[in-house]
C-alpha cells in the first residue's frame, strides 16, 4: 500500500486533490487506444476519440521561458489525432495565470470544479434505500450496467458505451490499476454507479452517477459513501473529489468541504 496522506492542512489537502487526478488521468496507461505522455512539465493523456474527456492535459508545472512552447506542443498533439482535449487548471498548477495563456491559444473556459476532500474518520454510517443494494465491479458481465448508468447519469451519447466499456475494462478487470467501480442496484436493476481511484495517499471519488428515475432517494449518498468506507478499511486518511453542480450539496451533507477549485479549459479543432 502507499503511503497514506496524514496532513489535512487545507494547502496540502489541495495539492493532494489535483495529485489524485493527475493518477485518474494517468489511468489510461491501461488503454491500448490512448497515448500517454509523463514528462516532468507536463501530463497528457490523446486518444482517437473525438471528444475532450478522453483527452487530458493535467500536471503543469511550466516556466515563463517555455509557456508558449508547451501550449503549443500539447495542442500539436491534439491536432495530429484531430480531437477536442481539456486542460485542468489547478491549486499546483504553474504559472497560476496560465489560463490567460490558455484563452489566446484558442482554448474556451468551460468548467469550474470545487476541489473537496473529507477526514475519513467522520464518515457518517451507510443507510442503504430500500431494496438497494451495492456490489463491486469485478466481471465483464457487470460492465454494460455499469456504462449505461454512467452515460445515462451524465447526459453523454449511447454512442459512447462501447468506448466507456472499453476503458472501464483495461482499467480495473485486465490491469493492477488501483481504480475500483462500484454498482448500485434497486430491485436487481443498475441505478447507481461510482468509482474510487488510490492514489497521492488519498482515495478519490470518480464517476458518480445515478439515472434520472432514481434520484432523490439517497442512491448518490450511499454510491458515494460505500467506496470512502472501504478506503477507511484499507487504512486511508483522506477521502476527495472534484463536484459537479447537482453533486455539490450531497456532498457537503456527508462532510465534504472545498479546499480548491479546478479550471477546465477546452479546446477544439479548427
Amino acid at each position: 500500500m502507499e503511503s497514506v496522506l496524514e496532513d489535512l492542512s487545507p494547502e496540502s489537502l489541495a495539492f493532494a486533490i489535483e495529485a489524485n487526478r493527475v493518477v485518474s488521468t494517468l489511468n489510461a496507461r491501461y488503454w491500448n487506444r490512448a497515448t500517454i505522455y509523463d514528462e516532468p512539465e507536463m501530463a497528457m493523456v490523446v486518444t482517437d476519440i473525438p471528444v475532450p474527456l478522453f483527452n487530458v492535459v493535467t500536471r503543469v508545472l511550466f516556466t515563463p521561458e517555455n509557456l508558449e512552447a508547451n501550449i503549443e506542443k500539447a495542442i500539436g498533439r491534439f491536432r495530429e489525432k484531430g480531437v477536442p482535449g481539456n486542460w485542468f487548471v489547478g491549486p499546483a498548477t504553474q504559472p497560476p495565470d496560465i489560463g490567460n495563456a490558455l484563452l489566446s491559444h484558442g482554448f474556451a473556459q468551460s468548467d469550474i470544479q470545487p476541489g473537496m476532500a473529507i477526514d475519513l474518520r467522520t464518515l457518517p454510517d451507510l443507510t442503504l434505500p430500500p431494496g438497494f443494494e451495492i456490489e463491486p465491479l469485478t466481471s465483464v458481465d457487470q460492465l454494460k450496467g455499469y456504462g449505461e448508468v454512467t452515460l445515462r447519469g451524465f447526459g453523454l451519447p449511447a454512442s459512447l458505451l462501447d468506448t466507456a466499456l472499453e476503458y472501464v475494462k483495461s482499467a480495473e478487470i485486465d490491469s493492477v490499476s488501483q481504480e475500483h467501480s462500484y454498482l448500485g442496484l434497486m430491485d436487481g436493476k443498475t441505478v447507481g454507479v461510482s468509482t474510487v481511484i488510490y492514489g497521492a495517499g488519498v482515495a478519490g471519488i470518480y464517476r458518480v452517477a445515478t439515472i434520472p428515475e432514481a434520484r432523490g432517494k439517497g442512491v448518490g449518498t450511499a454510491m458515494t459513501l460505500r467506496p470512502l468506507l472501504d478506503a477507511r478499511d484499507k487504512g486511508y486518511r483522506v477521502g476527495i473529489l472534484q463536484s459537479s453542480k447537482m453533486g455539490y450539496s450531497v456532498y457537503k451533507k456527508i462532510g465534504f468541504r472545498e479546499y480548491c477549485k479546478q479550471t477546465v479549459y477546452t479546446w477544439e479543432p479548427g
